[in-house]
């Protein structure tokens, strides 16, 4: 693979992150805020968050067309899933300054085929892959971040 489709990949995929991060977001505080009963606010935010899943969608429809399937990582059986989830009281809050690349780990872990292009997620991936709070979002690896609420 030349440098120039490496690049590009890599572009493409800091588009698709960007846009499966603000839909995710839309859609949480549109959410809120329909349990706030504020409906416009919700609908709009809703629609935003419709936009931007769209857009991801194409991305990756893309990337797919182009290079192929983005692949998927193997995931540990339901036992050992059971026996590290006992340890998340005594681990560190992942959208704390130290985690500030949980959100890198689970787009790496939805798409590592693509994203071994970018050391950036890989490291993320490295450090996050033995988490329990990690493993429990698969197989959608798409994190909420608690501090978007309105």
């Amino acid at each position: 693979m030349s440098i120039q489709e490496r690049d590009r990949i890599a572009g493409w995929l800091e588009a698709l992150q960007l846009h499966e991060y603000f839909s995710r977001k839309y859609r949480f505080k549109g959410d809120a805020w329909y349990e706030l009963k504020n409906e416009r606010f919700s609908m709009e935010y809703h629609h935003l968050a419709a936009e931007e899943e769209r857009k991801a969608e194409e991305l990756a429809a893309r990337l797919e067309d182009e290079f192929g399937p983005g692949g998927s990582i193997d995931l540990p059986d339901q036992k050992a899933l059971e026996t590290i989830e006992g340890q998340e009281q005594i681990l560190s809050d992942p959208w704390g300054d130290e985690g500030g690349d949980f959100e890198d780990a689970c787009f790496y872990a939805r798409y590592p085929l693509w994203a071994e292009f970018m050391p950036k997620l890989l490291r993320a991936y490295e450090r996050w892959k033995a988490d329990p709070r990690f493993l429990r979002e698969a197989p959608k690896f798409l994190p909420v971040n608690p501090s978007w609420k309105p």
